[in-house]
């Protein structure tokens, strides 16, 4: 019988995020480190977990107000009488939606000052997380044949990272510096960009 070979579909790019933690290299860390990993996927333990300790992320982060702030990342305005921190926090983590889309895992050899610059050599253990962002709009945007649009809306605003908390990746003021850049688009290309929250 032949073997059965695998084929994978090529797709354009698409923006993610990867970020590393590291861990001294020791046995006894792996199981832990597998099972955290994998509730890590599960959107039930992550809220529930987020949930359960939102007061002290309201504490670490402080400097990131917004962050927590359900209304700012949805259409629904916020009640009359003020919520406190904690429950419009519960209430953001409630919105979650899990990115995570796997892990990668490889061994280096590091170098490591303490607080008075005393260097500790070990190997370490890094692990690759992989976070891919999905936009409400895509499934549309496929759909209606706007996804070349939405990508390149993506890629426009992905790069912006001086901005103030308090400022939003994509406004009016983005919008129309957008459009500036392609003058020459159609009307239907410019109308899914005015549609584009």
């Amino acid at each position: 019988m032949p073997e059965r070979q695998l084929s994978y579909q090529y797709e354009r790019g698409a923006r993610g995020i990867f970020i590393e933690v590291y861990f001294p290299k020791k046995v006894i860390f792996q199981g832990k480190i597998f099972d955290t990993l994998q509730d890590g996927h599960n959107e039930v333990i992550v809220k529930t977990r987020l949930k359960a300790n939102a007061r002290d992320l309201l504490r670490e982060l402080a400097e990131y107000q917004n962050l927590l702030d359900p209304y700012r990342y949805s259409p629904t305005k916020a009640p009359k009488v003020p919520e406190s921190a904690i429950i419009k926090a519960q209430k953001r983590i409630g919105m979650y939606k899990s990115p995570f889309k796997g892990w990668s895992m490889y061994e280096v050899d590091g170098v490591f000052f303490n607080r008075r610059g005393r260097t500790y050599d070990e190997r370490v253990q890094v692990v690759r997380l992989m976070f891919r962002f999905k936009s409400r709009y895509t499934r549309q945007a496929k759909r209606d044949g706007w996804y070349d649009i939405l990508r390149s809306i993506i890629l426009f605003s992905m790069p912006h990272r001086g901005l103030l908390s308090t400022e939003r990746i994509w406004d009016e003021a983005s919008k129309k510096q957008f459009m500036a850049m392609h003058p020459n688009w159609s009307r239907q290309n410019k109308k899914f960009v005015e549609y584009f929250e």
